[in-house]
């Protein structure tokens, strides 16, 4: 019956965020609604301007012609993984061994947590167990 109001696209926080922030915090609101509720399409960030597919796929082709010519030279086939790798591989590796410390930081962390919980618990179940 009404027309659905357009929703202005929300800025990318990664935008203007800081170091610390880019790797902590911009995506914790994010998250936190993606908890509370579904995501809609509406919720997400806007791409900046350096993901966006157009120069993504502008450096892919580069990425990919460079390796053409290589691979001619050397009297073998091109390879998309050793492009993949010589594209984005710098970035996927970066975030690969932030992901890496951040499990291995948090994982003890939370097992230790696991582990007081159940030794205070159980007991307590325990007894209230016998006392019933």
């Amino acid at each position: 019956m009404f027309p659905e109001k357009a929703k202005i696209p929300k800025p990318n926080p990664l935008a203007k965020a800081g170091i610390f922030s880019q790797l902590f915090f911009w995506l914790s609101p994010f998250l936190h609604l993606g908890h509370k509720q579904r995501l809609e399409a509406g919720d997400l960030y806007t791409i900046l301007p350096e993901d966006e597919s157009e120069v993504l796929g502008q450096d892919l082709q580069r990425c990919w012609e460079l390796e053409v010519k290589r691979a001619t030279k050397q009297l073998r086939k091109p390879t998309l993984t050793k492009v993949l790798i010589k594209c984005y591989g710098k970035s996927f590796a970066v975030a690969g061994i932030f992901a890496f410390s951040l499990v291995c930081t948090e994982t003890p962390f939370f097992f230790f947590i696991d582990v007081e919980m159940t030794r205070n618990w159980i007991p307590r179940l325990w007894l209230l167990h016998l006392s019933a």
